[in-house]
Formats: C-alpha cells, structure tokens, sequence
C-alpha cells in the first residue's frame, strides 16, 4: 500500500469531534463517547496495520466499545483522565501519521497516474522499467490533441510507487485506454501460451509449434493494430505516425503489465477517469472496440 493509499484513506476520518472529552465541571466523568465509537468504527474499517494493534487493546474495554451511552463515570478524576487518554490513542496515533503524510506525499488531482512496480533488488530491472514506462507514456500522450507532459513528481515506498503528472485530463485519459489495451493483448498472450502448452504436452512437432508461435505474432501484431487505431480515432489523431506510435506505446505497456506493474489514475479521479484504466484483478478483459460495437448495436 502507497503512502498515498494510506492517506487518502486516513483524509475520510472525523478527527475534529472525535476525541473522548472529560468535562471541566465534571472531572470524574468522560464524554462525547457515541461520537468516539464511530471513529473507532471507521478507524478499523480502514484496515491500517499501524492501527490495528492499539484498535484490538480498545476493543477490550467494554467501557469504551460495549456500551450504547455517550457518558461513562469514575470514582475518582485520575481513573478518568487515564480511560480518555487510552481511548484517544487510537485518535492523535492516525492524526499524527496523516499530518506527516500530507507534508511527505503529493497532492494529486485527476491529471496525475499512480504507478506500482513489481518488488526487485536488481537495479539493471528497474532501471529498464522506468526507460520503458517513459518511452510508453511519452509516446502515447506528447502530441498537440491531448497536450500532456511526462513528470515525475514523487517516489514512495510500498513496493515501488511512481508519481507521475501528465498534465491534462485529456493526457490521462489516453494513458488509460492504452493501459486497457495492453491489459487485452495480454489476455490474448495467455491464451496462445496455454495452447502452446497443451500442444507440447502431447508431443506435438516442432515445426508446427514454431508456425503456430509466428501466427500468433502475426495476430497479436493485428490486434496491436486495431486497438492503437481505435484509440486514435477517439482523439482524432489520423496521422501514421501517431498511430505508429501508439502502437509502440501499447506493447511497451504490455510487457510492464506482464512484469507485474500496475497503472493507476490519481486517487482524486473521478469515477469515469477510474473506469478507464483496467483491473487486472477483474478477468476477463475486453477489448472496447468489442464493447463499443455492443453499445452501438443496442
């Protein structure tokens, strides 16, 4: 999980009216308690490995958790002041960590792509992962339809996250519908590669396995083909060299994808940016000329 992830999930709770209160006039007693469990609830909804630990502890005080009324009392003003101060943990501990992260990471808007890399010590990897990735971007989304820029804007932790401004909604948008095409062309690899090894389970000849690898190719070259030029249609780039570009764009993408790397929009986009990009947990992954078709049919 990025530290954008974690922020983005700490921005929802209600840290300002939250915390357990012991009131001036009344210090035997604490307060505000109905207000305390919703947090406590949404905290542990978050699922926060940071949080957890100190969650579990709480959720064994039946004082703090069990109890249905927004008041509890003690015999003596310490008693009280030392439940409060155990039950706010959980608040100042999540407080104090998205405070560090809203200095640490960046804020994105919807012109901004999140990208995860696959974990590796080898540097040579994620040095050609990163070369490829640019080349891929670069060529999809620097042209005068969409206007977009390539910049790196931040690295975080959490496998390896990129943060990367693209500049235009337009840039974004392009960007997803090449990460879907690579994601269509990569079902299709694993199709052919499950074919290749049945065939080889049962012995077939060599020479017929090598014609069927360059039909393949050929097929995943054509499919190239079409989603590069369905995607150009859809911004209007006409020109061969845009389109050849978009070609390169996506096979770049592809073999990022099949290394394990994962594109994401900004954690601020809209649902219909989000829509656009794959998700590669979904399977299977159609093609939108497939689901364009199907909607101009109906």
């Amino acid at each position: 999980m990025s530290l954008s992830i974690v922020r983005k999930k700490l921005e929802g709770l209600p840290f300002g009216d939250s915390s357990i209160l012991i009131p001036g006039n009344q210090p035997t007693a604490i307060m505000n308690l109905v207000k305390y469990r919703k947090f406590l609830f949404m905290a542990e909804e978050l699922r926060l490995p940071f949080l957890e630990p100190i969650i579990a502890k709480i959720k064994t005080d039946d004082v703090l958790t069990k109890s249905i009324t927004d008041a509890a009392y003690f015999n003596n003003p310490l008693e009280a002041e030392k439940k409060a101060n155990f039950g706010n943990l959980v608040i100042s501990n999540a407080k104090a960590v998205f405070d560090f992260l809203k200095t640490a990471t960046v804020d994105q808007d919807e012109n901004f792509i999140n990208i995860k890399f696959p974990c590796g010590k080898n540097m040579e990897d994620i040095v050609k992962n990163l070369d490829s990735l640019q080349r891929s971007l670069q060529l999809a989304v620097m042209n005068d339809v969409t206007q977009g820029v390539v910049e790196v804007k931040g690295w975080e932790q959490g496998s390896l996250w990129v943060v990367i401004f693209l500049k235009t909604v337009a840039a974004v948008t392009l960007i997803g519908n090449v990460a879907w095409a690579a994601a269509v062309i990569n079902e299709q690899r694993a199709k052919a590669e499950i074919a290749k090894e049945y065939l080889r389970s049962i012995k077939t000849k060599n020479d017929f396995l090598d014609n069927l690898k360059e039909k393949d190719e050929e097929l995943i070259n054509s499919l190239v083909d079409m989603e590069a030029r369905n995607i150009a249609d859809n911004i209007t780039l006409k020109d061969n060299e845009s389109i050849e570009r978009l070609k390169v764009s996506i096979k770049l993408m592809s073999d990022l994808l099949l290394k394990g790397t994962e594109i994401h929009p900004s954690l601020n986009a809209g649902q219909e940016v989000k829509k656009l990009f794959p998700d590669l947990n979904s399977l299977p992954i159609f093609s939108k000329i497939k689901l364009l078709k199907e909607s101009e049919d109906k």
